[in-house]
């Protein structure tokens, strides 16, 4: 058996189309509540319910993040029910893992098996990947559709983090719907870009002072620390064309040459350095600083006054920042990297204007798609 991508991806859209989604993030609830036979359960809940442990629940379903189950009643009806693993306190994740048992539902892999909790006791390994593999595809495309990712403002050093919040997935997720592009792109059809130029996009802001395009609702712009931001309106951002946005307020035809994208570290979900950008020491251990140098490798907001203060009802900062961020942008404060010269200051920066590169449908036929590198990855 192996895994129908292309299926997958066709049934993610269908499913986008027929529960009148039309914007992102994907608002995976108000798919469910429109599914008389399916619902969803907390492990927590299902925890307290039973009187047992979270560790007991995990050790039912053979997973910590999330499983489905059937349940047929006395009289013949069926119900679904999607179990997830609300104790890791990880939205993203949450909303991948009901997306992912989801696509077991919509995909018909109950069909294959007799029992009725699906997990991998019900099959032979071969079919187990493939079917983990068709409805990670599945998740992915109905959470992070190929379209809707090809309108996001590509800045090489937050990429991913625009991904993550722009779809509101994990890191490990939007990592997937980055590396996994190319494979998904190819089976897009004319009719699934069209159907997507309707959607609505979180809108955009622009930093009037050091040109950083910002895809989240801050309080100041992480590279200058500045507060004069304005708005891009969604509906004037085109997906193929940036030069064609215009801009709210007093700036006519805005346009690609007003973007300034700021060199940076490369950064894991938390904030942490992956190479010593001091000593390039690539084996980073536990803890906060290279074990060769001493360098500091986290970057974080450099306000820590309040930090961890149960006495203080203000806005508690010291928090963690994306790679090239230069100043918090929750309260303006520098940043640990700007603070240590990890960073230069923005105004020294030499900035070149970013080239968008757009691939075309037409042009991912002459690729070579090798469908077993759509791995099963852990979300």
């Amino acid at each position: 058996m192996n895994p129908n991508y292309t299926k997958a991806l066709n049934q993610s859209i269908k499913v986008l189309k027929k529960y009148s989604i039309r914007r992102v993030p994907v608002d995976i609830m108000q798919i469910i509540q429109q599914l008389l036979d399916v619902k969803t359960y907390k492990y927590s809940e299902l925890a307290k319910n039973r009187r047992c442990t979270i560790e007991e629940v995990i050790e039912f379903f053979g997973t910590d993040l999330g499983a489905i189950a059937r349940n047929v009643s006395k009289s013949k009806k069926v119900r679904y029910i999607i179990y997830y693993n609300d104790t890791k306190n990880n939205t993203g994740l949450d909303r991948f893992t009901i997306s992912h048992e989801l696509g077991h539902y919509f995909l018909g892999h109950f069909k294959l098996i007799t029992e009725d909790v699906l997990n991998r006791g019900g099959f032979s390994l071969r079919q187990y990947e493939a079917i983990e593999k068709e409805t990670n595809c599945f998740a992915r495309n109905l959470l992070s559709p190929v379209p809707l990712y090809n309108r996001i403002i590509k800045d090489p050093m937050t990429l991913q983090q625009r991904v993550m919040s722009t779809f509101d997935i994990s890191y490990k997720a939007s990592r997937a719907r980055i590396d996994l592009l190319t494979n998904d792109s190819y089976r897009v059809t004319d009719e699934h870009i069209s159907y997507f130029n309707t959607y609505e996009m979180p809108c955009f802001d622009y930093c009037c002072t050091c040109g950083n395009p910002i895809t989240i609702k801050l309080n100041f712009c992480k590279i200058c620390g500045g507060n004069s931001i304005k708005s891009i309106w969604n509906a004037d951002y085109s997906s193929e064309y940036i030069w064609e946005l215009k801009y709210v307020g007093d700036i006519k035809n805005f346009g690609r040459r007003n973007y300034m994208f700021y060199e940076g570290i490369g950064v894991d979900e938390n904030s942490k350095a992956v190479i010593c950008p001091t000593c390039d020491n690539q084996q980073i251990d536990e803890g906060e600083h290279c074990r060769i140098c001493g360098e500091h490798l986290v970057n974080r907001c450099t306000n820590v006054d309040h930090y961890n203060r149960s006495d203080f009802d203000g806005p508690i900062c010291g928090a963690l920042l994306q790679g090239n961020a230069r100043y918090c942008s929750h309260c303006g404060n520098p940043s640990t990297f700007l603070q240590n010269s990890l960073l230069k200051p923005w105004d020294k920066v030499k900035s070149g204007n970013e080239i968008l590169q757009f691939l075309e449908i037409e042009e991912l036929a002459t690729y070579e798609i090798d469908d077993d590198d759509d791995d099963d990855l852990p979300f």
